[in-house]
């Protein structure tokens, strides 16, 4: 079928009397076809716009869900009534909605990263069951919680990466959890590897409710959940899967689902075994902090009294030796004063950033011996470049892991 403008014309002589007709023909098949895309285009960006404003209130009640359990454990910790059962209750509870609240950040500044094309890997050569183990620490809660079984399968041998660990984990992590979420309660995950040629296939498979056949061709992309489920809405930002696809492809890879609907979901992920090899010593692993090191003078410079003061008393309750300062140059002062051997520095200090006060006692030579450690909400690569090049030795996103801490202190 072609689309045609015809245009006739009735010719008449000078007397007017009809001597023929005239048709200009024009071929509007381009046309056409253009403005079909333009409408396809129009209902994928009204589409997109309805799930921008559907994760904008499922933020809201994402963010007020675990605000609500943190002031009613905080109240319940505060009461004279309250026994040490309830305290103990109360403080897991802080501890499980803080994690909560932390995991909704990491969403939402990943998104804002892959939007903008500003995730960067972090790459070293790393053992696959490093990187698995890892990812089964942060998801056990969940499954503990909805008493599923979690089993892992890998291979004997030991298997290399050249990824990013860390983002490595993080797809792992996203898959289970969601494995989890999505699995009535008992239900089984089975997490798997195996590796065939040059390629790594990790297979996580569940017996949960499945995956609409119809959602599969859209289950990657920005704020795409499933159908509630028992009248309840699901959990979550819809950014996990395709921060997962993402972070996949950056490696070189590739993730797809397999789902009938109805017997459970497996998601498979396809990555090259493309690790340089390295010594033994150079191979990423995870080792745990020595209870021998000693104790150490630690200052911690940063304008948020109650984080400042939290963590002195982490620290000291690990046996350190802890001053705290509120600003730069307080701080600055303290280093003359205290002599610290390990300075945890503030970015966002209200006098001067904290940049510039590793760049001064870098340059004048007071900090000579002492590390410099970026304790910040600033955590983006760039961020990252620029507190190398101030002088800080380590930097570390906030809030900080305790372990993590621990573990770098140690070294």
């Amino acid at each position: 079928m072609i689309d045609i403008w015809l245009t006739m014309s009735i010719l008449r002589d000078d007397v007017g009397n009809v001597t023929g007709v005239a048709s200009t023909e024009r071929d509007l098949t381009e046309r056409s076809m253009s403005n079909a895309y333009l409408r396809e285009r129009a209902e994928q960006l009204a589409q997109a716009d309805h799930r921008k404003n559907e994760f904008l209130a499922v933020l809201g009640h994402e963010l007020r869900n675990p605000l609500a359990a943190l002031v009613s454990a905080t109240t319940l910790l505060r009461s004279a009534a309250s026994d040490d059962a309830r305290k103990s209750w109360a403080t897991g509870v802080i501890e499980r909605q803080g994690r909560a609240l932390m995991l909704l950040v990491n969403d939402m500044l990943d998104l804002t990263r892959i939007t903008t094309g500003n995730i960067e890997l972090n790459r070293q050569t790393v053992l696959l069951k490093t990187v698995v183990q890892s990812a089964i620490e942060v998801c056990q809660p969940i499954v503990d919680e909805r008493r599923h079984s979690l089993s892992v399968s890998l291979p004997a041998e030991p298997v290399l990466l050249y990824v990013d660990a860390t983002r490595l984990s993080q797809v792992i992590e996203n898959i289970v959890i969601n494995a989890a979420k999505f699995t009535a309660f008992g239900g089984s995950i089975r997490l798997s590897a195996t590796t065939t040629a040059h390629r790594l296939l990790l297979s996580i498979k569940d017996n949960g409710r499945g995956i609409a056949p119809a959602m599969l061709g859209t289950l990657f992309e920005m704020f795409v959940q499933g159908p509630a489920s028992g009248g309840r809405r699901n959990n979550g930002l819809g950014v996990g899967l395709s921060v997962v696809k993402r972070l996949v492809e950056l490696h070189g890879g590739s993730v797809r689902a397999i789902s009938d609907g109805v017997t459970g979901s497996e998601f498979i992920i396809d990555l090259p075994l493309d690790a340089a090899p390295k010594a033994a010593k150079d191979i990423l692993v995870e080792s745990a902090p020595s209870g021998a090191d000693l104790p150490k003078r630690i200052l911690i410079v940063d304008d948020n009294v109650d984080a400042a003061e939290a963590l002195a008393i982490l620290l000291t309750m690990q046996g350190h030796e802890v001053e705290t300062r509120a600003d730069g140059a307080s701080g600055m002062a303290a280093v003359t004063t205290y002599s610290p051997d390990i300075i945890l520095l503030d970015i966002g200090l209200p006098d001067m950033d904290g940049y510039e006060v590793a760049r001064q006692l870098r340059e004048s030579g007071a900090s000579e011996g002492m590390t410099l450690i970026a304790v910040t909400g600033y955590g983006s690569p760039a961020d990252r470049i620029r507190s190398a090049e101030a002088g800080f030795d380590h930097h570390l996103t906030k809030p900080v892991e305790a372990d993590e801490l621990i573990r770098l202190l140690a070294g």
